[in-house]
């Protein structure tokens, strides 16, 4: 599920800031850093919130975005949890939908400093999130202008 909004024109050949959301459905609490998992479980976990994360960016059409992006993330679940734990728990959610360097697939070019900063995670707590975890995305950045597209 994603939905674009666009906004303010840019400069520099860029179109008008645009604001990308995506559901990934993901429960962080599955690679708390509090978890003591064992090495090979841990990278099964890795390796599915990231599948999770891409299955949600092609779902959206494949959005990319330019210039200075900032991302938002809002965790749904049904109990809270720390938030400097869920931020690090989506360290491969945040790669598998901002790195286009990797393998050619992401919102960005990567993830770098320069190219997007993090608001943080925010969580919405509801009773109807229990067995149906997930997590907004919410990225705002410029996209390209159609001429200036590579063919």
């Amino acid at each position: 599920m994603a939905e674009v909004r666009a906004g303010n024109e840019a400069a520099s050949g860029l179109g008008p800031e645009e604001e990308v959301r995506l559901i990934v459905p993901w429960d962080p609490a599955r690679l708390s850093p509090n978890l003591r998992l064992q090495p090979s479980e841990r990278r099964r976990r890795e390796r599915a919130s990231a599948v999770a994360a891409s299955f949600a960016r092609r779902w959206a059409g494949d959005p990319r975005l330019e210039g200075p992006v900032v991302v938002r993330y809002v965790v749904r679940r049904a109990r809270a949890m720390d938030d400097d734990n869920a931020e690090a728990a989506l360290k491969h959610v945040r790669d598998a939908l901002f790195n286009r360097k990797r393998n050619g697939e992401g919102i960005t070019l990567d993830d770098s400093p320069a190219r997007l900063s993090s608001l943080g995670v925010t969580f919405e707590i509801a009773p109807r999130y229990k067995r149906r975890e997930e997590v907004l995305v919410i990225a705002t950045g410029f996209r390209k202008r159609a001429s200036s597209w590579p063919t």
